[in-house]
């Protein structure tokens, strides 16, 4: 829907993030299987080279090795569904610029890593709070090299920034604020922490509901 502009009743648009569900439509139903086959070989490329790159960032050449080894066993299950990958590329843009942003924490890397934050968010919500944790780390006294206001500032507001449209479009649809996915907070909530992974479950069990759709996040 979201990619040819058009309204389905019996289809919420806001149940997915935009980038997920555009590359799903436009890998799945427009550009057909010479193009998912493509899209599969170049994610599988660029997701061992972005897990070598983070592992030698952080412990040289031995360590990307080891981290580029250690995702073999889980790289099936990426690589079942080209959306999969590229969710799983923008986290790995998103932490290199993290650790990028921890060595030297200047406003530009800031808003760098808010940049990469805010895309893994237009395309999939579990780094929804993540903006706020790493500001609280910020605070607390190191005796390494701190960002300070100016170079905490973009972590928190680039992403948000992505989210706007997405917001205003949701907000014309459905009269809600609904930052992420309509209605899937909850089922947020408890994937983080590995409870469950049915919305309607989750509903259940935290609001005494029936399960549904339906939700916005101020209600949680």
């Amino acid at each position: 829907m979201l990619l040819h502009g058009r309204a389905d009743l019996d289809f919420d648009v806001s149940y997915s993030m935009p980038l997920a569900a555009v590359s799903s439509a436009y890998l799945y139903g427009h550009a057909g299987p010479e193009a998912s086959r493509w899209a599969w070989g170049a994610s599988a490329t660029a997701l061992a080279a972005l897990t070598f790159g983070l592992g030698a960032l952080l412990g040289g050449w031995a360590a990307g090795a080891a981290a580029l080894a250690l995702t073999v066993p889980f790289s099936a299950e990426i690589l079942r569904f080209p959306i999969n990958s590229l969710y799983a590329l923008a986290v790995l843009v998103a932490a290199g610029l993290l650790v990028r942003r921890s060595r030297a924490p200047t406003p530009v890397n800031g808003a760098l890593l808010g940049l990469a934050l805010g895309l893994t968010l237009l395309h999939r919500s579990p780094l929804l709070f993540f903006p706020f944790l790493l500001a609280a780390l910020d605070a607390v006294p190191s005796n390494g090299p701190r960002p300070g206001i100016r170079g905490a500032l973009p972590v928190l507001v680039v992403p948000f920034l992505l989210l706007l449209p997405w917001i205003a479009m949701n907000w014309t649809l459905h009269g809600e604020f609904v930052p992420i996915e309509r209605g899937r907070l909850q089922g947020l909530l408890l994937g983080a922490i590995h409870a469950v992974n049915k919305e309607d479950v989750a509903l259940g069990l935290f609001a005494g509901g029936a399960g549904g759709r339906g939700g916005a996040l101020a209600a949680w």
